[in-house]
C-alpha cells in the first residue's frame, strides 16, 4: 500500500485512535519519532493528520513527568528540530497547524502547545526566500500533484502521496488553503508581492480556462485538468480572502486585483472566462473596478484624517460585493448581489463627494431646496443597504457590514438610526397573500401587565375555541360522498381499498400542514436571527459614539425590545442580547440632550422599572437610569425635575403593593453621578426617611425599613467627595 494509506491506517487511525490507551499512543509517539526523518512538504498533511496533532498538544507539558509526557516531548522536539532545519518544512507545518484547535495556547505558564512551540522557535528563522519557495512549491503541486517532490527534485518514495485521480482535488484543496495561510498569517513577515502573486494564481485557477492566467505570458498546464470542483473551490477561497475582516488595510486592494485581473482577462482574445454568468455580471464588475480604483485615490489623498479609514471600508465592501456577484457559486446569489451594486455605487460617489466638501459655516450658510430636503443622505442610504446585506446568508458579509458601520456611526444622522430602531420595533407576523413570511410592522406595542394577560386570555380563546377552516375543508374533500351522507345523519362504510385512497389523501393533507407550520418556524428563526444582526450594528453605534444625542433614542429603543420579547421563549436570544446592552459598562454618557426628551426618557424608564418582570431587568433599567440621569445633570440646570422624578419612584414603592422598585435601584445611579450631582439623590434618600420612616407611614413594615435601605445606599457615595476641589 502508499505511505498514506499506511500511516492513515496504522498510526492516525490505529495507535491514535480516539479513546487509544496510554499505551498504544506511547508506542505511537515512538513510531512518529523514527518516522519524522520522512516528513517534507508533499508529506505534512498526511503526517500532520488531526489525531496526531491532538494527541501532542493533549500530552505536551513541561509540568508532566509521566512516561508518555516524555515521548510526546521528544517527539514534539525531533519535529521543531526538523522545521528548523528545513525553512520550508516549517513553514508547511505552521501553515498546516493554524486550523487545528487543538494547537490553541494552553492557559497557564507551565503549560505549551504544539503552536506555540512552532511559533516561538521557527517564525524568527523564516526569511522571505523561504515563503516565495514555498508559495512556489505549492503552486506546483496545485498545477501537477502527480509530481510532489522536495525541492532537490529527488522524488522520494514516501512523497509520492496524494496521486491518485480520488485525492487530486483534495490535494488541490490543500494547496489552496496553504497560499491563502501564508498571505494571511500574521506572524510570518509576507511582503506585498508574495501576497498579491497568491491572490493572482488562486484568481486565474478559478476564472480563466486551463494554462490561461490573464496576464498574457505562457501559463503552466495543469495536469489533470481542473474539475468544476476545483475551480468553484478556488472561486470560494477568492471570495473568503477577500472578505477578512481582519485584513482591512489589504482586502480591499486583493478585491481591486481581483476585478481588474477578470476584466483584464475577458480583453484578451487567447483568454477565456469561464466563471458562470460572467456575461451578466461584467458591466457591474467594470462600474465597480471604475468605484474601487476611485476609492483609493480618495484614501490615500485623505491620508491621516478619519475620512481615509471610511473610503477604505467602502472599497471593502464594494470590492467584496462584487467578488460576490461575479465569484459567488449560487445564480440567485450572484443575480441579487449584481442588483445591489448600482445603489452601492450610488452611495459611495455621493459620500465621497460629502466628504470632499468642506464644512459648512454659520455665515455661509445655504438653504437647501425641497428635493434635496426629501433626498436621504449618503449615511442614511449606507445604513438602509448594509441592513440589507445583514439577511444574506454570508456570515463574512454580515460581519463586514458592523466594521464598514462603525467609521461612519459618528456622522449617523437620527434618519439613519431610525432604520435601525424600525427593525427592532418590527413585529413578527405570518400573514400575507402566499400564507406566509414576515409582516415588519414598524409599530412595537409595549404592553402592561393588564394587557399581556388579556393577549394570553385571547391565545387560549384562540387555541380553544377556532378550528383551521382551511384543514375541515380537505378533510371534507378527502371524505367525498362520506362527508355528504354524515352531514345528512347516515353513515357510509368504506372498503380496504377506499380506506386506502382516504389513508393516503390524509397523510398528504397533513404532510402540507407539517411543511406549512416548518416554513413558519424557519421565518420565525430566520426574523430573530436578522433581528440578532442588527442589534450587533446598534452595538457599533453605541460603542463608537457614546456621548451622541441620539443615544436615548437607541436606549428606549432597547428598553421596549426588552419588555416586549421577555414573555416569549421563541425570542430569548433578542431579550438576552437587549440586556446584555443594557447592562454594559459604559464610560461616557450623551452629551447635549434635550431637557424635555431626557426627562420622557427618565420617565418612561422609571415606569418601566415600577413594572420591573424580574431583579435581571430592574438591574438592566436601573443602568439606564443612571445614564440617562448623568446625561441630564451634565446637560442642563434640571435638578429639581430630577429629583421629582426619583420622589415619585420613591414614593410609588412606599405606597403602592404591586410597585417593584427596590433600594438597589438607586446604587448603579449612586456610583454613576458626578461628586457634585450626589446631593439630588441625598435629598430623595432623606426625604423617603422624613415621610415613610415612622410606624405606619410606609405600606408596610417591610417597606418603612427599605426607605433606611436607600438611605444607607446613597451613603455610601459620600466619600467621593474628596475628589471635588470645592467640597465645602
Amino acid at each position: 500500500m502508499d505511505f498514506e494509506t499506511l500511516w492513515d491506517t496504522v498510526v492516525e487511525r490505529g495507535l491514535f485512535a480516539a479513546g487509544a490507551s496510554q499505551f498504544r499512543r506511547y508506542w505511537g509517539f515512538l513510531l512518529v519519532e523514527r518516522l519524522l526523518p520522512h516528513l517534507s512538504e508533499s508529506t505534512v498533511p498526511a503526517m500532520m493528520s488531526p489525531n496526531i496533532v491532538r494527541a501532542l498538544s493533549d500530552n505536551i507539558s513541561l509540568a508532566q513527568k509521566s512516561p508518555l509526557a516524555k515521548v510526546s516531548m521528544r517527539a514534539a522536539e525531533r519535529l521543531v528540530e526538523i522545521c528548523e532545519h528545513n525553512s520550508k518544512v516549517g513553514l508547511a507545518v505552521l501553515t498546516h497547524l493554524l486550523n487545528q484547535k487543538s494547537t490553541i495556547p494552553a492557559a497557564g505558564g507551565k503549560q505549551t502547545s504544539l503552536r506555540t512551540m512552532m511559533a516561538g522557535r521557527i517564525v524568527a528563522k523564516l526569511d522571505g526566500e523561504a515563503i516565495v519557495g514555498y508559495v512556489s512549491y505549492l503552486q506546483e503541486i496545485f498545477l501537477q500533484p502527480s509530481r510532489a517532490h522536495g525541492r532537490d527534485g529527488v522524488a522520494d518514495p514516501v512523497a509520492a502521496i496524494n496521486v491518485s485521480d480520488k485525492s487530486v482535488e483534495r490535494q488541490r484543496a490543500w494547496a489552496i488553503d496553504q497560499m491563502i495561510r501564508v498571505a494571511r498569517f500574521d506572524q510570518v513577515s509576507v511582503s506585498e508581492d508574495v501576497s498579491r502573486s497568491v491572490v493572482a494564481f488562486v484568481v486565474a485557477q478559478a476564472a480563466f480556462q486551463s494554462g490561461d492566467d490573464g496576464s498574457g505570458s505562457k501559463a503552466v498546464m495543469a495536469v489533470p485538468q481542473l474539475s468544476a470542483t476545483t475551480r468553484d473551490y478556488c472561486a470560494s477561497a477568492v471570495v473568503g480572502v477577500v472578505g477578512d475582516v481582519g485584513r482591512a488595510g489589504q482586502a480591499d486592494a486583493w478585491a481591486t486585483q481581483a476585478v481588474a485581473a477578470v476584466l483584464d482577462g475577458a480583453a484578451r482574445r487567447r483568454c477565456v472566462v469561464v466563471l458562470p454568468g460572467f456575461r451578466e455580471s461584467r458591466p457591474v464588475l467594470t462600474d465597480s473596478l471604475r468605484t474601487l480604483r476611485m476609492l483609493e485615490t480618495k484614501a490615500k489623498a485623505w491620508a491621516g484624517s478619519p475620512n481615509a479609514a471610511r473610503a477604505r471600508a467602502l472599497a471593502q465592501l464594494v470590492g467584496y460585493v462584487a467578488v460576490l456577484a461575479s465569484f459567488s457559486g449560487n445564480p440567485q446569489s450572484r443575480a441579487e448581489y449584481s442588483e445591489a451594486m448600482p445603489e452601492l455605487i450610488e452611495c459611495c460617489e455621493k459620500m465621497v463627494t460629502q466628504l470632499d466638501a468642506p464644512p459648512a459655516t454659520p455665515r455661509k450658510r445655504t438653504t437647501r431646496s425641497s428635493a434635496a430636503i426629501d433626498e436621504p443622505r449618503p449615511v442614511e442610504v449606507l445604513t438602509d443597504v448594509l441592513i440589507g446585506f445583514l439577511t444574506r446568508d454570508s456570515h463574512a458579509l454580515r460581519k463586514l457590514c458592523e466594521h464598514v458601520f462603525a467609521p461612519f456611526a459618528d456622522i449617523a444622522t437620527a434618519a439613519a438610526l431610525d432604520a435601525i430602531i424600525g427593525v427592532l420595533q418590527a413585529k413578527e407576523g405570518v400573514a400575507g397573500e402566499e400564507g406566509g413570511g414576515i409582516d415588519a410592522q414598524m409599530e412595537m406595542d409595549v404592553d402592561d401587565d393588564e394587557e399581556v394577560e388579556e393577549e394570553e386570555e385571547d391565545e387560549d380563546e384562540e387555541l380553544g375555541g377556532d378550528v383551521d377552516e382551511e384543514l375541515r375543508r380537505k378533510i371534507h374533500e378527502a371524505l367525498g360522498s362520506a362527508a355528504a351522507l354524515e352531514e345528512e345523519g347516515e353513515e357510509e362504510v368504506f372498503d380496504d381499498e377506499q380506506m386506502t385512497v382516504f389513508d393516503d389523501k390524509l397523510a398528504e393533507i397533513f404532510a402540507q400542514k407539517k411543511q406549512q407550520k416548518t416554513v413558519e418556524r424557519d421565518l420565525r428563526i430566520s426574523f430573530v436571527n436578522f433581528k440578532l444582526r442588527v442589534l450587533d450594528l446598534a452595538d457599533v453605534f453605541w460603542s463608537r459614539v457614546p456621548e451622541s444625542p441620539l443615544v436615548l433614542q437607541l436606549l428606549r429603543a432597547l428598553i421596549d425590545l426588552e419588555r416586549a420579547t421577555r414573555r416569549d421563549a421563541r425570542s430569548k436570544p433578542i431579550h438576552d442580547r437587549a440586556m446584555a446592552l443594557l447592562t454594559a459598562r459604559r464610560a461616557k454618557v450623551p452629551a447635549a440632550i434635550e431637557c424635555a426628551e431626557g426627562l420622557e426618557v427618565l420617565a418612561h424608564i422609571h415606569e418601566c422599572a415600577r413594572r420591573a418582570a424580574d431583579k435581571a431587568e430592574l438591574r438592566a433599567l436601573s443602568a439606564a437610569s443612571a445614564l440617562v440621569t448623568r446625561s441630564l445633570l451634565d446637560s442642563s440646570d434640571v435638578e429639581a425635575k430630577v429629583e421629582a422624578q426619583y420622589a415619585a419612584t420613591v414614593t410609588d414603592f412606599m405606597t403602592r403593593q404591586a410597585s417593584q422598585i427596590h433600594a438597589d435601584f438607586f446604587r448603579v445611579a449612586a456610583s454613576k453621578l458626578r461628586p457634585a450631582q450626589l446631593p439630588v439623590l441625598w435629598r430623595v434618600a432623606a426625604k423617603a426617611v422624613r415621610e415613610f420612616g415612622h410606624p405606619r407611614q410606609a405600606l408596610n413594615v417591610f417597606r418603612q425599613v427599605q426607605a433606611y435601605a436607600l438611605a444607607d445606599v446613597v451613603a455610601f457615595s459620600a466619600p467621593l467627595l474628596v475628589t471635588e476641589v470645592e467640597a465645602g
